[in-house]
C-alpha cells in the first residue's frame, strides 16, 4: 500500500474502482463522502482523485483489493463447478459408451 499517493498511483487506484463496476460505486462514495451522506439511483457525484486524502485513498485501495479478491473466488468458484459439471457429463458419457459397446459384444 503507497503511503504517499502519486498521480500515476491515484490514476490506476481510479481505474480500478471504475472496473469494479456499478455494483460497489455505492460502497466508494461513503469511503469518500462518508458513510451518513445517503444517494439516490442517478446522483452523479464528482471526485478529485487527485485532492483526496491519502488515507481515503488506502481506504479505497483496500476496498478494490477485497472486492477485486471476492470476484476472483466467485470466478474460480463457477469455473470449478464447470469443471465438475464437465467431468461428471463426460462420466456419463463414457457409461453410456460402456453399455452400447457390451450391447454389440455378440453372444454365444
Amino acid at each position: 500500500l503507497p503511503t504517499n499517493w502519486n498521480y500515476a498511483q491515484r490514476d490506476e487506484l481510479y481505474q480500478r474502482i471504475i472496473a469494479l463496476g456499478d455494483k460497489h460505486m455505492r460502497d466508494v462514495m461513503h469511503i469518500v463522502f462518508g458513510s451518513e451522506m445517503h444517494f439516490s439511483v442517478g446522483d452523479e457525484l464528482d471526485v478529485d482523485f487527485e485532492k483526496l486524502d491519502e488515507g481515503i485513498c488506502d481506504k479505497l485501495d483496500k476496498l478494490v483489493r477485497l472486492k477485486t479478491a471476492e470476484n476472483m473466488n466467485q470466478v474460480e468458484s463457477a469455473a470449478k463447478i464447470v469443471n465438475e459439471t464437465k467431468t461428471i457429463q463426460e462420466k456419463k458419457e463414457e457409461t453410456k459408451k460402456d453399455s452400447q459397446a457390451k450391447k454389440k459384444v455378440p453372444k454365444y
